[in-house]
């Protein structure tokens, strides 16, 4: 009897460490949530699908790990694009009502306005988020933009914009002040205007002359063909009518046009335009020659330094590391007949960053998914920014002086212009186009990640399903053995208790 006992004894101690081990797993499972401690304890079919998917969730977050820092500069990179928006609309209804009165003897609240804009822009264009420079292209370590002073006046011994402005206006002023024209009357009654040299680059370039100042012919037959052009008025056998007109129109270097028109008159009391109708074809053509002088002159100081300082500095901010502006050939700029080569060394480059030819959107790419390269990139000089720092930058500096005769018209020349240029002719890209590019990377960033999320939770869920515990069924498990246990426990007390002198009683 005593053998027998010890057998069954032995088998329930038996029981209570495989349980006890059994307990400590389920423990574990509860604890940790999963089946088991490591991949080998999985059967070979379940392993290989749990190792793959575990693969694809690493890659996944890896992607949205892209996604979530490209979502953030496209967040940030957003904002000065806004501003830079509101900037272009603010200036262009500034433009069309702002007032000619200088606050300071030289510039007037508007142009104030203007240079605040230009130096708000450049703080824009400078922004940086950890480090990282947004409008520098692939140059995303070097700050892209000069500060505004140095674009202004240069450092001493490299040149600005203000000097670039005036070079290019001495170019297209000329030696005489008529915009590089040449005015000639002969002996006979012949008033003729040309252009002062073959392709010339510089100031005025004779377009057409329409109108008719009865038998003085002013059809396209009066304006020769060939460079350099020639407009012709003869007076010799003209019979004019006061109130007739003849209209010349002249383009100037900013791809604009002007008109210039001459009216024939018989009163003493004339208007500036006015040239007065005599007997004698010499008095009359002299009469005429005035007039017309009078006007190209004004136009020069009007007009024509408008163009002169927008198409400086539409030069200037065409400049880059790689490709310094174009600067007239000097120093006796009133008579140069081409352009140089600036360099690093004599002129300022307002833009230090990435300017390689590709798209501004390729200087940023970034992989969110196998076969998904999305370009977000952006850069200063982009045509539409610098299209804004132009126009911003050339009425900023150009100064006025009450006592100038045409500083009035000049200014409203300068508005006109930039009322055009920021209503960004169809020509032109706009700042808008720029913000709609990046929002487009931003919506496929956008549909990447969800579609991310869902493979995913996908995959999470088969993981889940084959690694990962029920606490419910765990619990009752753990529960059901707690009891076993106890119960063998129980019976194996009773046993060890038990001997032959129990049953001899």
């Amino acid at each position: 009897m005593s053998v027998s006992s010890l057998g069954g004894l032995s088998g329930l101690i038996s029981s209570i460490v495989s349980g006890r081990e059994t307990m400590l797993e389920l423990s574990r499972q509860l604890s940790t949530n999963k089946r088991v401690t490591t991949y080998a304890h999985l059967p070979n079919d379940v392993r290989l699908d749990v190792l793959g998917f575990r693969s694809e969730i690493s890659e996944i977050k890896s992607y949205q790990s892209n996604i979530r820092d490209t979502v953030l500069y496209l967040d940030i990179a957003e904002k000065p694009l806004l501003r830079a928006q509101k900037i272009a609309e603010d200036i262009k209804s500034g433009a069309v009502s702002a007032p000619f009165s200088l606050i300071d003897g030289r510039y007037t609240a508007f142009q104030h306005e203007v240079k605040s804009a230009f130096g708000e822009m450049v703080g824009l264009l400078n922004g940086e988020i950890n480090g990282r420079y947004l409008f520098s292209g692939r140059k995303s370590n070097v700050k892209p933009v000069q500060n505004s002073e140095q674009l202004f006046d240069g450092d001493g011994k490299r040149a600005g914009l203000k000097q670039l402005i005036h070079e290019r206006s001495a170019a297209d002023r000329g030696v005489d002040g008529l915009g590089r024209l040449m005015i000639k009357r002969s002996a006979i009654g012949d008033v003729s205007l040309s252009e002062e040299a073959s392709d010339m680059l510089f100031g005025f370039r004779v377009a057409d002359m329409k109108g008719q100042l009865n038998s003085v012919l002013t059809d396209e037959s009066s304006v020769t063909s060939e460079s350099p052009r020639t407009l012709t008025v003869s007076f010799r056998e003209a019979s004019i009518s006061p109130g007739q007109s003849i209209d010349i129109l002249l383009n100037l270097p900013d791809g604009t046009q002007e008109t210039v028109r001459i009216k024939a008159s018989d009163s003493l009391s004339r208007e500036p335009n006015e040239f007065f109708i005599s007997e004698s074809a010499e008095e009359t053509a002299s009469s005429f020659e005035l007039v017309l002088r009078s006007e190209i002159s004004k136009l020069v100081d009007t007009s024509l330094a408008a163009a002169s300082a927008i198409t400086a500095s539409g030069d200037f901010f065409s400049g880059s590391s790689s490709n310094p502006p174009r600067r007239i050939e000097g120093p006796f700029f009133e008579k140069a007949m081409g352009f140089v080569a600036g360099t690093d060394d004599n002129t300022i480059i307002w833009y230090q960053g990435d300017d390689m030819s590709s798209p501004p959107r390729e200087s940023a790419m970034v992989q969110v998914d196998d076969q998904v390269v999305i370009a977000y990139g952006a850069r200063a000089d982009e045509p539409p920014i610098r299209h804004m720092m132009q126009f911003l930058g050339a009425l900023s500096v150009e100064g006025y002086k009450n006592s100038e005769p045409n500083a009035k018209e000049r200014y409203k020349a300068f508005n006109e212009r930039v009322a055009r240029a920021f209503s960004f002719p169809s020509d032109i890209q706009d700042v808008r186009d720029i913000i709609t590019e990046l929002g487009l990377a931003r919506k496929r960033l956008d549909e990447t990640e969800i579609r991310h999320q869902a493979s995913r939770h996908f995959f999470e869920d088969f993981l889940s399903k084959k690694e990962d515990i029920s606490l419910e069924e765990v619990s009752t498990k753990l529960l059901a053995m707690k009891n076993q246990l106890f119960a063998i426990m129980e019976a194996t007390s009773l046993i060890a208790q038990m001997s032959l002198v129990n049953f001899m009683r």
